[in-house]
């Protein structure tokens, strides 16, 4: 895609311009995209929007040719989008999320599988991670860069995370709305013009202060630290999934009861109810006493005779 090589550019542009600068951002001062015209000529097309926004995402998959310093540039561009319609955001929510629920996962078991297992009292080897800072830090390897990979691959999880939290809160998006969402529904459900919340900043906390250490691994506190941090992040968004469909099968009658419940009741009380006898409608038939009309009688002509 063509859009794609633009932002490369766009990209290295800001690099010449800012060089004594550790990283670039992809937004102005006023909040405002670097690439906001770039996205009003794709946007009026539905199919070229979407295009060009997942390839946006797919960048961030591809960490190794996508240096972390590009994909906060790219991530802020994003952030700060001129979106006009209500499917806009939610379109880019909607695939973040079916990013993290398995980038995500994935990475939090490689980080389990790398920490040293414990032995309990029993003899049994545990190598579960529990939310404790002290006994994760007991766990660490002596080399970190053992878990070098998943640190590097959590920060590119959590620009997403950053932008999703971002755009539900710059758009008012709740969690119910957001997984509501189909890309395959009609347009026109969320053709809503939407509006900005003014004044809402961005900032990944996590991925800037990597770019500011030069991508160096942090001490072992902070980077226990970091990643309790990310696990959070990552469980809060499985546990929204849960609670949207809660609501959406469980959801109670006012009255306090179920719907099947109350659906039940109502069936039985049909049942109890006497069959009303069907009315048999009577025909009219003509009283005698009215006559019939007599037929009128016909006039004879005379005949007329010419002498």
């Amino acid at each position: 895609m063509k859009a794609l090589a633009g932002v490369k550019m766009s990209f290295d542009l800001q690099k010449v311009l800012h060089k004594d600068e550790p990283f670039v951002r992809g937004f102005r001062e006023e909040n405002t995209s670097l690439l906001s015209h770039l996205y009003l000529i794709l946007r009026s097309s539905r199919q070229h929007r979407r295009s060009f926004l997942l390839s946006l995402l797919r960048m961030i998959d591809d960490e190794k040719k996508n240096g972390l310093d590009m994909l906060l540039f790219v991530v802020d561009t994003m952030a700060f989008f001129p979106y006009s319609t209500l499917e806009e955001p939610l379109f880019v929510i909607h695939n973040i999320d079916s990013k993290l629920s398995f980038s995500g996962m994935n990475i939090l078991q490689s980080f389990q599988q790398a920490l040293t297992p414990v032995q309990t009292e029993n003899g049994d080897v545990r190598d579960d991670v529990e939310d404790n800072a002290e006994k994760i830090f007991e766990r660490l390897p002596t080399d970190l860069k053992l878990l070098e990979s998943c640190w590097k691959s959590w920060q590119n999880c959590m620009l997403l995370l950053h932008l999703r939290h971002h755009l539900k809160e710059t758009y008012n998006l709740h969690d119910s709305k957001c997984r509501k969402y189909s890309p395959s529904e009609p347009s026109k459900a969320y053709d809503k013009a939407i509006t900005r919340k003014p004044g809402v900043k961005f900032h990944p906390g996590q991925p800037i202060c990597c770019l500011e250490s030069g991508c160096m691994l942090p001490s072992r506190e902070e980077f226990v630290e970091q990643y309790l941090e990310f696990k959070t992040m990552i469980m809060n968004l499985d546990k929204s999934e849960d609670d949207s469909d809660h609501d959406s099968t469980g959801r109670e009658s006012p009255s306090g009861e179920t719907g099947g419940e109350s659906c039940q009741d109502t069936v039985q009380s049909k049942e109890k109810r006497p069959a009303k006898p069907r009315k048999t409608p009577s025909r009219k038939t003509p009283s005698s006493s009215k006559a019939r009309p007599k037929p009128r009688s016909k006039k004879k002509r005379k005949k007329i005779s010419f002498q």
